[in-house]
C-alpha cells in the first residue's frame, strides 16, 4: 500500500471489518468509470451495493477524495484515526464550496465502521 504504517493499520482494520460481514474487498483498488482513471484505499462490493473507503490522516487530500469519488460515482467513506481529526475534516468539507460537495461521504472514526456497515446491512434486510 502507499500510506505510512499507521495508514496501512487502519486500512487492513477497516479491509477485516468489510471482510467480516461478507464483503468482496480490494485495498488500492483501481477505478476506471466515466473515463476516469482513480484509487481507492479501500472498494468494498455486496451485491449492487459499492462502497469506497478513503484513510485520512490529515485534512490535505479529503476534498480531492471526495470528488474523485464523485467523478466516478461510488459512495464514499472516510475514515479516521481521531475525533479531532474527524472533526476539521466534516469542517473542511462543509467549507469546501457548495452544499452539495460532500455528496454521499460520510466521515468515520475508525471504530465507527462496522457500526455503520451494520446500518448498511439492516437496510438490505
Amino acid at each position: 500500500m502507499r500510506g505510512g504504517a499507521f495508514h496501512n493499520k487502519i486500512v487492513e482494520e477497516v479491509r477485516a471489518v468489510f471482510l467480516s460481514y461478507g464483503w468482496e474487498v480490494e485495498t488500492e483498488f483501481c477505478c476506471q468509470r466515466n473515463e476516469i482513471t482513480t484509487f481507492f484505499d479501500v472498494y468494498a462490493v455486496r451485491g449492487d451495493a459499492r462502497i469506497a473507503c478513503e484513510v485520512e490522516t490529515s485534512v490535505r487530500h479529503v476534498a480531492d477524495n471526495v470528488k474523485k469519488a464523485e467523478s466516478v460515482g461510488v459512495r464514499l467513506w472516510v475514515v479516521v484515526p481521531s475525533r479531532r481529526l474527524c472533526r476539521l475534516v466534516e469542517q473542511k468539507l462543509d467549507g469546501a464550496g457548495s452544499s452539495g460537495f460532500r455528496g454521499e461521504a460520510v466521515v468515520l472514526l475508525v471504530g465507527e465502521v462496522e457500526r455503520k456497515l451494520g446500518a448498511v446491512e439492516g437496510d438490505r434486510v
